[in-house]
């Protein structure tokens, strides 16, 4: 009959751990265990009693949070229109600042904003969301950047195909002579 009472109150039993007693010191990325406290609701009245608990303590993973500038690499998909080259592309702001845990932050190789273009004929900004990713390219998770956003500017100038041509000048040493030149590209 008391534990049907009680059943009565089991969404509001509280289990808590104050993470104020983790700190880095502890041991920074390590676990720590923390005691587990168990309220029971003013409402269930003073007739019950908290015997024992399982688990009494909770492993808890507690680590510094680092803040590092990273510059922004951008990454255009796509290409100019026919007739059209683009310039290497720039990033607004160049560098932002990520932030989180410190083994997240040590993990990232590079922060890259991409942007696809659909054959441009005059210079573009587009806005992008800056990733980060690590070594072997995987999305860095848990870390934070100061701009969600950045803007990555594409100059866009008109190309013309014009044949490169040689010339040659002087003359072979004594005992030699031009068979042919070639040379690469044509254009």
């Amino acid at each position: 009959m008391a534990l049907d009472r009680l059943s009565q109150y089991k969404s509001y039993i509280q289990a808590t751990v104050d993470l104020k007693k983790a700190t880095a010191s502890d041991g920074n990325g390590e676990y720590v265990s923390l005691y587990l406290e168990v309220k029971l609701p003013s409402t269930a009245g003073d007739t019950f009693e908290i015997m024992s608990k399982d688990p009494a303590f909770v492993p808890v993973k507690v680590e510094n949070i680092v803040s590092v500038e990273r510059s922004v690499e951008p990454v255009i998909n796509g290409q100019a229109k026919d007739g059209y080259v683009t310039e290497k592309a720039t990033v607004s702001p160049q560098t932002i600042k990520i932030s989180g845990a410190e083994s997240a932050v040590n993990m990232v190789s590079v922060v890259e904003a991409a942007v696809t273009i659909e054959n441009p004929n005059k210079d573009v900004s587009i806005k992008a969301t800056p990733v980060a990713y690590d070594k072997d390219g995987n999305v860095v998770s848990g870390i934070t950047f100061n701009h969600n956003q950045v803007t990555v500017n594409i100059g866009v100038n008109k190309s013309k195909r014009v044949p490169v041509n040689t010339t040659v000048q002087g003359v072979p040493a004594v005992g030699y002579t031009v068979e042919g030149i070639e040379w690469q590209p044509k254009y």
